[in-house]
């Protein structure tokens, strides 16, 4: 497993760990607003944060993209 691969899994971890949703839920989420590719893209700033700022800048990237 490549190490962007293992970020992803991590982001969604906390991701459904602090918003209290499914794998399912994080799984459909992450795939609808291609946060894959955002978090792949933007590996080394993100690997850089804490669990509370990345679920702030996930959340960031959803809101601007839901518009």
């Amino acid at each position: 497993m490549n190490k962007e691969a293992i970020l992803i899994i991590g982001c969604m971890e906390r991701y459904r760990f602090y918003k209290q949703l499914s794998g399912h839920e994080v799984a459909e989420l992450f795939a609808h607003y291609k946060l894959y590719e955002y978090i792949t893209y933007f590996y080394e700033t993100i690997s850089s944060m804490g669990t509370h700022c990345i679920i702030r800048d996930l959340d960031n990237y959803i809101n601007i993209h839901t518009g």
